[in-house]
């Protein structure tokens, strides 16, 4: 029984590797479509296979042109932000500098308008300003006084220029060893005397050698100057006691009286004009009085005797009598000095 099933098997896997055929002593015909339907199956599978890698493969494709695509444009967009931005920038650099160069064209017209209106002003403002930088130099070389006298005494000094002169001429006295020392030192007292007789006559540190200088001061003077420094010394004297400068006053009418200027009618008359107090006058007048019998003080006593602006300064009986002894004093005086020259004749 068992061998007959053997040999049923193989007859029948011999009819199926047999593709169909019909087994010439099998006359029933077996059917193959399964085999085919599973070989078509699997041929599919491949392709499908196939066509899912090459689909992969062109959708990652895609997926980095994409990927690209997006990094070029992300950096375009950051370029495209940053070139505006730049040029916004730059917009408004024009539109600054298009509003400067207005402001600059105006602030030149406004320059040449007021450089044709006001030459004289501009010119003082330069020189001051050169003349600024001198006096600051002195303090740092006291000596160039020599070289910048002249520009000094020709210029228009300001208060506060006082003491830059004073600190060159204090250092110029402390070093007493210098070979142009006494010419410094009068070069100085030169610009103090013109621009500064007030501040100079009431400085402690300064006042003996101005006075001391006063001659050599006003034998280089000016008329003008001495219009300028005359009412200066006046309001030094009357400002304290006037009996207080008996040492100056003596000083400057010995140096008026030396001077050019001593014969001049003028110059008594126009010191007693810059009083204002009959007593400060007649102080003055008395320590005047104790002085030489010279030319100027024989003018100046006829100049008061005859002065209406003395007269009019007296406002009370103390100061109406002090003058008229005053002026009496002075009329004998004159008398004296009369016969005296008549004997000699």
């Amino acid at each position: 029984m068992k061998f007959k099933l053997v040999i049923l098997v193989a007859l029948i896997s011999s009819s199926i590797s047999s593709k169909g055929q019909v087994i010439p002593w099998a006359r029933t015909p077996i059917d193959t479509s399964y085999y085919k339907l599973a070989m078509e199956n699997i041929e599919l599978r491949n392709d499908l296979a196939k066509y899912k890698e090459d689909f992969d493969r062109q959708l990652d494709g895609i997926d980095r042109s994409i990927s690209t695509a997006s990094a070029l444009f992300g950096a375009m967009s950051v370029v495209g932000i940053a070139l505006g931005v730049y040029i916004s920038r730059q917009y408004d650099k024009i539109q600054k500098a298009e509003i400067a160069a207005r402001e600059a064209a105006d602030e030149a017209k406004r320059w040449k308008s007021w450089i044709e209106k006001e030459p004289t002003r501009i010119y003082k403002l330069i020189k001051r300003e050169e003349t600024l930088h001198i006096l600051q130099k002195l303090t740092l070389v006291p000596e160039n006084i020599k070289n910048v006298q002249n520009h000094l005494l020709t210029s228009d000094l300001e208060y506060t220029d006082f003491d830059f002169l004073k600190r060159g001429y204090l250092s110029i006295r402390l070093n007493s060893q210098s070979p142009h020392h006494s010419e410094y030192y009068q070069n100085y007292l030169h610009v103090l005397f013109h621009h500064f007789a007030f501040e100079s006559a009431m400085d402690r540190q300064i006042r003996d050698d101005f006075f001391t200088h006063i001659h050599q001061s006003i034998r280089i003077s000016f008329a003008s100057d001495l219009e300028r420094v005359i009412p200066e010394l006046i309001r030094a004297f009357t400002l304290t006691d006037v009996k207080l400068w008996e040492k100056e006053i003596n000083m400057f009418i010995d140096a008026i009286s030396d001077s050019y200027y001593s014969s001049f009618p003028r110059w008594p008359s126009f010191i007693i004009e810059r009083f204002n107090s009959a007593s400060s006058l007649v102080e003055f007048c008395q320590i005047l009085d104790s002085e030489k019998l010279n030319m100027f003080s024989l003018l100046f006593k006829k100049a008061l005797i005859d002065s209406a602006a003395a007269s009019n300064l007296i406002h009370d009986l103390v100061d109406k009598h002090a003058f008229d002894r005053l002026t009496a004093k002075f009329r004998a005086k004159i008398d004296e000095h009369d016969r005296m020259n008549s004997n000699d004749i």
